[in-house]
């Protein structure tokens, strides 16, 4: 089935009525007098409905385009990653290219000029750029699927059309370049639609092989894959009747206490930790003590920190699990009277795959890059960590000045 490249516009409540009597007036073979851009479903005389014709609307007015969603486009995004079968991919590491484009509806950036107000194409490329630097894949199929998973992490995409470029593949051939494109659109609730004349119904060409698709849709969604093939028919692409599926990404949480026993209770945070809905532990470090870190600086009078990092794959969304972590903190007596004073237990979200945010919740830490004692037990468990948009963990850590020792397993 071909694969269309062109976006859609997005429903407007507004022209809903104009388009209904549009398109009853051509049904009844008159002139159309007011512009339509969405698709609705029109009573019939039986109390049924039926889909617009795909070129209804431009039917209206010959030779006009078709309505399109906008689109961000990144072109030959530059990255070294370490991808690939082979034991030289994975220790030398290689040059990776990525295109990507989003389809979004820049409606209101384009009346507010508010960046909140559409998706952030640096803080977009920023979270591309980590993940191809970052935990390696054997199979370029599985890093462009993480970073179509890691655009809807961005509310204002979509759909996504991703592109990894490996022109350094290891083949004995003369070629320019070998590249995996695949087209993902984000998972909808059964029975929703993309607000667009494109996604409210599948043209007639279209539609056996939509039916054909859906199972497979929907396996995708069960099967890791934050959205299924997307079944095309002009436009951007339609939304498949899959269940959402919670994606499941990873997560660098932080560990500190200067207060009580300190291992004891980094050691059952860690238990608590691991037993939150969705989570499964992939790695925790050792303990490490550094001297406390106060307002004032640095302070050797102060108790010393014992401090950790483990990795987990959640199913939280970040602000969930930052909620759950609070109370993990509370239920082992924190108290928040003083910045950066001492404390029996801190739980900081370092890093979640993909995510980029600013708010209430700034994603990755804004100052992770700076603490050895963030950065020393990261390293020993991801000794290819990557740090958005700082760059290698091994890199900061050798870079970052504090006193930082291992005391323990």
């Amino acid at each position: 089935m071909t694969d269309h490249m062109s976006g859609h516009e997005p429903d407007l409540d507004r022209r809903r009525g104009a388009e209904v009597r549009a398109a009853q007036a051509v049904a009844a073979g008159g002139q159309a007098h007011e512009h339509a851009f969405t698709r609705e479903r029109v009573a019939d005389a039986s109390g049924g409905g039926a889909d617009l014709a795909p070129g209804a609307v431009a039917a209206l007015r010959p030779g006009a385009p078709e309505p399109e969603l906008d689109r961000i486009l990144i072109t030959r995004m530059h990255a070294r990653g370490h991808h690939g079968v082979f034991d030289h991919e994975r220790r030398d590491g290689q040059d990776f290219y990525v295109d990507a484009e989003a389809w979004v509806d820049a409606a209101a950036a384009s009346s507010s000029d508010h960046i909140g107000d559409t998706l952030h194409y640096g803080e977009w490329m920023h979270a591309l750029h980590a993940i191809v630097t970052g935990e390696p894949v054997d199979l370029i199929e599985t890093l462009a699927e993480r970073l179509a998973s890691a655009t809807f992490g961005f509310d204002d995409a979509v759909a996504v059309r991703i592109t990894v470029h490996k022109p350094q593949a290891p083949v004995a051939l003369d070629f320019e370049d070998v590249a995996v494109s695949i087209l993902r659109h984000r998972p909808t609730l059964r029975g929703d639609h993309l607000e667009s004349s494109a996604a409210h119904a599948v043209s007639a060409s279209a539609e056996d092989d939509f039916h054909a698709r859906e199972a497979a849709a929907a396996a995708a969604a069960r099967t890791a894959s934050d959205a299924a093939i997307v079944i095309g028919s002009g436009g951007a692409p339609n939304v498949a009747p899959a269940e959402r599926a919670r994606r499941v990404r990873q997560a660098v949480i932080a560990l500190g206490a200067n207060l009580g026993d300190r291992e004891a209770t980094l050691r059952s945070a860690l238990r608590s930790i691991t037993e939150l809905p969705g989570t499964k532990l992939v790695a925790a470090s050792s303990l490490y003590e550094t001297p406390a870190l106060t307002l004032e600086g640095v302070s050797e009078e102060a108790p010393a920190y014992c401090n950790a990092v483990v990795l987990v794959d959640t199913e939280l969304p970040s602000t969930e699990l930052l909620q759950a972590l609070h109370a993990i903190e509370d239920a082992h007596g924190r108290t928040r009277e003083t910045r950066w004073g001492s404390r029996t237990l801190d739980l900081d979200l370092i890093q979640v795959a993909g995510e980029v945010s600013s708010g209430e919740l700034v994603l990755p830490h804004p100052r992770a890059h700076q603490r050895a004692f963030v950065l020393a037990p990261w390293l020993e468990v991801d000794p290819r960590a990557q740090l958005a948009p700082h760059g290698s963990v091994a890199e900061l850590r050798a870079a970052a000045e504090d006193r930082v020792e291992r005391i323990a397993q």
